[in-house]
């Protein structure tokens, strides 16, 4: 079985405005399945930052870009 670690962070104009790093409760079997999951949480924080910046008037001009580094515990 293993477990992963995953987090994210968020940068805005080069400077961290939300970061996250935890041990996944759930078990992933594949690589795939844990990336997915990280996909997952760092979507739905998007999301809400997203709006919360849009409520400030802080216009999103640039494609927002996700990167996933995949690290695996046995």
């Amino acid at each position: 079985m293993r477990k992963s670690t995953i987090g994210y962070i968020f940068l805005l104009d080069k400077a961290t405005i939300s970061w996250s790093s935890k041990q996944q409760p759930v078990v992933g079997l594949f690589t795939i399945e844990v990336e997915y999951m990280v996909v997952n949480q760092a979507t739905k924080k998007i999301m809400w930052l997203w709006k919360l910046l849009s409520e400030l008037r802080f216009m999103q001009n640039e494609p927002i870009m996700i990167q996933i580094n995949s690290h695996l515990e046995t």
